[in-house]
């Protein structure tokens, strides 16, 4: 029987206690021995902001992970990401490593204006890393236009969190592409707390 699915909350084993980390490190290796190959749902989450010596240990021991994740990333079928920006470095290193990815979402939490700033300038290098997931189809994200550069054509579903993102997506929307026109599968365009009209085929706001 092979595991499908693996769920890390760093915040929940990190943010009191460190010792922790032996222990999820043998987990995940664990549960990809179990996946044996077979695609898989991930989700790594960090929402909180260490400042300090604590900072960066729990920065160091996540990244531990993630390179561990990421070399299974021929697997990865969903992602669902929260990292600091420290960790994108190692992330990029699945550039081109991602044939059966389907779905991403990125950052699943907003962060305080403060740090998401600090994070747009960070993040400007890491950006392509989505380009070449041909089989991507659906993504979640918030501040689009910042973080990752996607090829919107094949996408069944896009759902942004910011309206920020909307001076990159609209355009790319209404653009006509020549035969096949893969925008005709578009399903939904999911745009909270936004006032913006969309005039494509097969949306919804």
């Amino acid at each position: 029987m092979f595991w499908s699915t693996l769920d890390i909350n760093i915040d929940a084993c990190l943010e009191e206690e460190l010792p922790y980390h032996d222990s999820i490190f043998e987990l995940v290796q664990l549960a990809l021995k179990r996946s044996n190959g077979y695609p898989l749902s991930l989700s790594i989450a960090m929402h909180w902001v260490f400042e300090g010596d604590t900072a960066a240990t729990i920065r160091m021991r996540t990244k531990d992970i993630l390179e561990m994740l990421v070399a299974h990333s021929m697997s990865w079928r969903d992602l669902h990401l929260v990292l600091h920006h420290s960790c994108y470095p190692t992330l990029y290193r699945a550039k081109d490593q991602l044939p059966v990815l389907r779905s991403i979402k990125a950052p699943l939490t907003t962060f305080k204006f403060t740090i998401l700033q600090q994070i747009r300038w960070d993040s400007i290098n890491f950006q392509d890393i989505f380009t070449n997931a041909t089989q991507l189809t659906r993504v979640h994200f918030f501040a689009v236009k910042i973080y990752w550069s996607i090829n919107w054509s094949p996408m069944t579903v896009i759902h942004l969190v910011s309206v920020t993102s909307l001076d990159e997506v609209i355009p790319t929307l209404r653009q006509p592409f020549s035969s096949p026109s893969p925008l005709t599968i578009l399903k939904d365009v999911i745009l909270p707390n936004s006032d913006a009209s969309i005039s494509t085929p097969h949306t919804q706001t």
